[in-house]
């Protein structure tokens, strides 16, 4: 079949468009094209008009023209339309996505750029760069692209395709196409529900809503988002790859473990597995009942980690270890004892305890909401990133992804504005006293939560006893040292609200009477300053030879962390003219990792220092100076 790409049929629909003899060169003009590649165009557009007993004239000294009957001919114009539609709705990205899909879940069939190039009307060259896409994208799961004389298909483990297929409902889902109408008595949200139809029937995906309310009851648990989506993928996906003969393969030592799950669960994944069975009439051998049981046990289901359990060869002992530990090194980075907070306890402990069951399956969840942390919540999430790094460190676990990481941040968040809202507070006016009341009111109304100790005048503001006073809120400004203040309109508008959250938030971040010793000592003669990295020929090899994750606690202060390196380094460079601060942390140790990575966030609470460090000339002065001082993050207004 001779097909036409998006710039010939718009040359044909040109010269339908014409009644006299029009020369190349007077369409090249509108195409913007050459000579040369017309004449190619045209030989394959009189093939394929010829099929519609239609010829292209053509006459020396004038040019060429198509038969006047094509203008006539329904057949031509039609199927010239149904093409350039085609082609103006399918965008090089959607074409991808769609090939992508197609292989994924035909892995068993192969096809071919001819293929491809007709069914999408590109040419083979754009197909070709497809594939050179699509084979860069599956690396990542450990897929490959197999090219022979019988096509091309796509080749690896059933678990890593089954995790691709997973990948692409995400990016699917990203694309927020809305376009269907969902039944009612679905628990997916509309774009969910619109992206998972891109691939299932909704016949399934229902069926598969079901069961899971059916487990639900039988377990007498409820599961949340997005663990719901995440499970309800998978059974989808476990059904349309053993549907179509793609069995996950048997691993010895994960059918032995069977004998350890929770017996519970266990016992209802096999009854799924019968309704499965009783409905598309499809088998699900030992190894598909562990993988769908790995995924409900994933999902809070039974939390089964109370005893312990092996994540990349060495022993948490339970989840409360875990949720214990992290808790107290982000407390030792906020200066804030979060022990005490049962909320937050809790909180983690029913995050943490599934968490660790998909580190040791190997699962992964996306949060919908990572976009919105990161934006509103960076500093947190960075400080949640470099606590899972430390840890990480200690119990030799495999990287924790970002989505898993943002869930922990929400719940540090939450503590933080828990310590904020809890407070004591003093009210001092200036002027009368309905006015103070008038201010008293309204805060009580913004913060419910608060105890107003007392409201004063500022002549006796030095009468008061303010040992037990967190902080102090004043219409006019005060002299005052040992408390802080917040300097307020009487009437207490928005933007003063606004404004004491952001202050308080900050105080309960920054750190106060911090040594910085330690992290002098350790990057003396390893500070770079106002050096291009290309010149560094150590960090150079640093950044080619190791596998560094960045974290940004904001945009000029950022730190790399490496923790396979041998022996452990720091390096610090220092960027003035672009006021940047970044730091190399390289070690294979879990306290050098943590008393460096306390120090440095100590030094980044610390803004009138790091502004110092970003105004000197010498790197001799930086080492001096962190060598040497103490930082003092008074309250600064």
């Amino acid at each position: 079949m001779d097909i036409l790409i998006s710039r010939q049929v718009e040359f044909g629909k040109l010269m339908l468009e014409e009644r006299d003899y029009k020369a190349i060169k007077y369409f090249t003009e509108k195409l913007n094209v050459s000579d040369k590649t017309l004449q190619k165009d045209l030989k394959i557009i009189g093939k394929y008009i010829s099929r519609f007993n239609i010829d292209i004239k053509t006459k020396r000294g004038h040019g060429i023209l198509i038969d006047s009957e094509a203008n006539t001919n329904i057949d031509l114009i039609n199927d010239l339309k149904i093409n350039l539609k085609n082609k103006n709705n399918v965008s090089v990205e959607q074409r991808r996505v769609e090939i992508l899909k197609m292989l994924l879940l035909n892995s068993n069939d192969s096809t071919s750029i001819n293929q491809l190039s007709e069914k999408y009307y590109v040419s083979k060259t754009s197909i070709v760069n497809d594939f050179k896409y699509i084979e860069e994208w599956l690396k990542s799961y450990n897929v490959i692209l197999s090219k022979t004389l019988e096509g091309t298909r796509i080749l690896g483990k059933e678990a890593d395709i089954r995790k691709s297929i997973a990948k692409l409902l995400e990016d699917i889902l990203d694309g927020h196409d809305d376009d269907y109408v969902i039944p009612e008595f679905t628990r997916l949200d509309i774009s969910t529900f619109s992206a998972l139809l891109k691939i299932f029937d909704p016949d399934s995906i229902i069926f598969v809503e079901t069961i899971i309310e059916e487990l639900e009851k039988n377990l007498d648990y409820v599961i949340s988002q997005p663990y719901y989506i995440n499970l309800i993928t998978h059974i989808l996906i476990c059904l349309k790859r053993v549907g179509e003969g793609n069995q996950i393969e048997s691993n010895e030592d994960k059918i032995k473990s069977i004998d350890n799950l929770n017996e519970k669960v266990y016992k209802n994944v096999l009854i799924l597995a019968d309704k499965i069975y009783e409905r598309y009439g499809v088998s699900t051998s030992n190894d598909e009942i562990y993988y769908i049981y790995k995924y409900i046990a994933s999902s809070g289901f039974g939390n089964t980690l109370d005893s312990n359990i092996s994540v990349s060869g060495k022993y948490i002992n339970n989840s409360e270890e875990f949720t214990n530990m992290i808790i107290d090194i982000m407390s030792e980075f906020l200066n804030t004892n979060l022990k005490e907070d049962e909320l937050l306890q809790k909180g983690l402990l029913l995050h943490i305890k599934p968490m660790l069951n998909r580190l040791k399956y190997d699962i992964q969840i996306k949060n919908p909401l990572l976009d919105e942390i990161k934006d509103k919540f960076s500093e947190i999430l960075g400080l949640c990133i470099l606590s899972i790094n430390i840890m990480s460190q200690y119990y030799d676990i495999n990287k924790i992804s970002i989505d898993e990481i943002s869930y922990l941040a929400t719940y540090f968040q939450a503590a933080l504005e828990r310590t904020v809202s809890n407070k004591r507070v003093l009210v001092v006016c200036h002027s009368g006293y309905g006015t103070s009341q008038l201010l008293s009111t309204r805060l009580k109304k913004a913060f419910p939560q608060w105890t107003i100790v007392d409201t004063v005048s500022v002549h006796k503001l030095n009468e008061i006893n303010k040992d037990d006073i967190d902080f102090i809120v004043s219409t006019v400004e005060i002299d005052i040292k040992d408390k802080i203040y917040i300097v307020v309109s009487s009437l207490l508008m928005d933007s003063d609200i606004k404004n004491i959250k952001n202050i308080l938030m900050d105080n309960s971040i920054n750190n106060k009477n911090i040594d910085l010793g330690g992290l002098g000592k350790e990057i003396k003669g390893n500070i770079f300053l106002n050096c291009e990295y290309k010149n560094i020929k150590e960090l150079k090899f640093i950044k080619q030879n190791n596998n560094l994750q960045r974290v940004s606690l904001s945009n000029y202060f950022h730190i790399y962390i490496s923790k396979k390196s041998e022996p452990n380094k720091l390096i610090t460079t220092i960027d003035n003219k672009n006021k940047d601060i970044s730091f190399y942390l390289l070690c294979n140790d879990y306290n050098y990792m943590k008393e460096n990575l306390l120090s440095i966030y100590r030094l980044y609470t610390s803004r009138k220092y790091v502004n110092y460090i970003l105004e000197c000339e010498r790197e001799k002065d930086i080492e001096e100076f962190l060598l040497n001082n103490v930082v003092e993050n008074s309250y600064e207004k």
